[in-house]
């Protein structure tokens, strides 16, 4: 038997809980902003831009490092 659990967030839970369910904890603030891009570019094969994907998520990583560093 597989039981798969999702939680939003883990603020109550113990260590032991967390290792005996072989959770992996990463806050938000340690993965930045590049895994939102990324799954955001993923909802483009679903449209019409879809053969420029790449190229948006490309712009979108480089303007987003560009404005980081402009501020």
């Amino acid at each position: 038997m597989t039981m798969m659990f999702e939680v939003e967030d883990l603020a109550v839970a113990s260590p032991a809980t967390v290792s005996r369910c072989g959770m992996v904890l990463t806050e938000p603030s340690q993965l930045g902003y590049i895994p939102l891009i990324l799954s955001y570019s993923l909802t483009f094969k679903d449209t019409i831009i879809a053969k420029y994907a790449e190229m948006i998520k490309n712009s979108m990583v480089w303007f987003a490092d560009a404005a980081l560093i402009f501020v």
